[in-house]
């Protein structure tokens, strides 16, 4: 690690800079889970297929942005993966002011003269009023206090017609609810006292926790929840689409045989609406009326 931060240090004159590509190359070293690959894949394609979907109803030169594109990955492989479908002009944006700095490398070293990147805040964005065809925000509301305010700010930036794809973790999970249930029955027995929990019996604070309040999940909502505000901000839901059942990780990877039968089930369930909430997150493909 110290070998990689020495030669960034000698390309790069911001010292913080070189310290985040860092750590950036040394995640990208460290041995993966495949369950947790699969979980972030499935979502991936998730949102390429309403991508994809969305290309029909727009113009063959299409603005499209992404809120909260970290680096720029996905922006890179979007614009490789659908070159032959339409001529595209993307546009990334990101709080994190060095992940900014990281997309602009790349994109310069791939000489990507269509992609273009700038830090910006969700709910203020860069961008000029009715301009975007296509909106893409993946694991970026769940992170605001007031997410409906993004919301606001996205119809703002989207033509009439426009697409909005957003990817957000789902707080009616089956799983996380069930599990927090007999957590909170647990708790009870061990402190022998009656703690006040929702009708369903589940501890709020243990939901949030279980969902993801550690990764700065302070939005969490329920899918219609997530409808709602759609529809209250300007919004015509088109395609609701359920994520992986589990998130992943070292859990899982030692459990191959569970794994295995919970990926012979996805399929069923991605089929079948009533099952949307067996799932970690939900992808909302949208139209500003």
């Amino acid at each position: 690690m110290n070998k990689i931060y020495d030669k960034l240090t000698d390309t790069f004159d911001n010292k913080l800079i070189a310290k985040i590509l860092t750590d950036h190359i040394v995640n990208l070293q460290k041995i993966p889970s495949y369950t947790r690959n699969y979980y972030w894949t499935k979502k991936f394609w998730a949102v390429a297929d309403l991508f994809q979907e969305s290309l029909k109803k727009h113009p063959k030169t299409l603005n499209v942005l992404e809120v909260g594109c970290d680096n720029g990955s996905n922006i890179f492989i979007f614009n490789t993966i659908f070159k032959n479908k339409k001529q595209f002009n993307f546009y990334g944006l990101d709080i994190n002011i060095a992940s900014m700095y990281l997309g602009n490398i790349i994109k310069k070293n791939f000489s990507n003269k269509n992609i273009h990147f700038l830090a910006s805040d969700a709910s203020n964005l860069a961008i000029n009023s009715e301009s975007i065809d296509v909106l893409i925000s993946r694991e970026v509301l769940e992170h605001l206090p007031k997410p409906e305010m993004a919301l606001k700010e996205f119809n703002r930036v989207l033509k009439i017609g426009g697409s909005l794809i957003i990817t957000t973790p789902n707080a009616d999970n089956i799983f996380v609810r069930f599990k927090n249930y007999f957590k909170s029955i647990k708790s009870s027995l061990t402190n022998n006292n009656t703690q006040s929990t929702q009708k369903s019996g589940i501890s709020s604070d243990l939901i949030k926790a279980e969902i993801g309040e550690g990764y700065g999940h302070i939005s969490v909502k329920s899918i219609n929840e997530w409808k709602s505000l759609l529809k209250t901000d300007g919004y015509k839901i088109q395609k609701v689409i359920r994520g992986s059942v589990i998130i992943g990780g070292s859990k899982w990877d030692r459990r191959r045989v569970l794994f295995g039968f919970l990926l012979a089930i996805e399929s069923i369930l991605d089929n079948l609406p009533l099952f949307r909430n067996f799932s970690e997150d939900v992808i909302i493909l949208a139209k500003k009326t």
